[in-house]
């Protein structure tokens, strides 16, 4: 991803090691030295990248990570960690962002799944479809992106090929829980309870505080005539 040499005694590996571990203090302290010792220099793109990778909040990351671009436009993996950071409330924003990085960078498969994850918030099911089995193709298996293709699915109104596809998510991860939440409002839409409610007790086992699970189970047993 970043390929430029740095500074003397200044290497991303310590930056990332810091992002690895949460450390925001060192991370921030180091890439703000980045900055210092890249100034109009070769490679100051990506420490501007990961100036952004470092904040938290969105508006001034956004800032940051277009400073990268303004230096290097054709920065994929800036590109999309900018649709990341503007996909609340911009999923057109974001949808433009991977177009671009994925323009840049066909096999960045994070990128496709990114911009049919905001294709499917717009209700464009068959382009989010579309783009996920191209993530697929790159990663197979991924049980977020099987994930996301059974909801586009399950907007569509599929419920077959839904349940296929959040049944394959469950099966290369058993802990998802986004994919156990997408097969339990499946199951309830399609009237399946005795299976909603093993996903609820499923998914209750693995985040017992989640109260909206909680209430879907309370109300399946209330229909069966049972308590809580």
């Amino acid at each position: 991803v970043l390929v430029h040499k740095l500074p003397e005694g200044f290497t991303v590996a310590s930056i990332m090691l810091a992002y690895t571990h949460r450390d925001t203090e060192t991370q921030h302290r180091l890439v703000l030295e980045g900055l210092e010792k890249f100034k109009d220099r070769e490679g100051e793109e990506e420490i501007h990248f990961l100036y952004g990778l470092s904040l938290k909040d969105n508006a001034k990351a956004r800032e940051a990570i277009g400073r990268a671009l303004a230096i290097r436009p054709n920065y994929p993996e800036a590109l999309f960690l900018h649709a990341i950071r503007r996909q609340a409330g911009d999923f057109q924003g974001a949808i433009d962002d991977t177009t671009r990085a994925i323009q840049f960078s066909p096999r960045l498969a994070y990128a496709w799944f990114l911009r049919g994850r905001n294709r499917r918030e717009l209700g464009r099911y068959d382009e989010a479809i579309a783009d996920n089995d191209e993530c697929l193709r790159l990663m197979p298996g991924w049980a977020t992106a099987l994930s996301n293709r059974g909801a586009c699915k399950f907007g569509k109104g599929d419920l077959e090929g839904a349940l296929q596809d959040l049944d394959e998510a469950l099966r290369f991860d058993p802990s998802h829980l986004t994919a156990l939440t997408n097969r339990l409002a499946l199951f309830l839409k399609s009237g399946s309870h005795v299976r909603a409610l093993a996903d609820c007790d499923r998914y209750l086992a693995a985040n017992p505080r989640s109260a909206e699970i909680r209430k879907w189970r309370g109300d399946l047993l209330q229909a069966k005539g049972e308590g809580d």
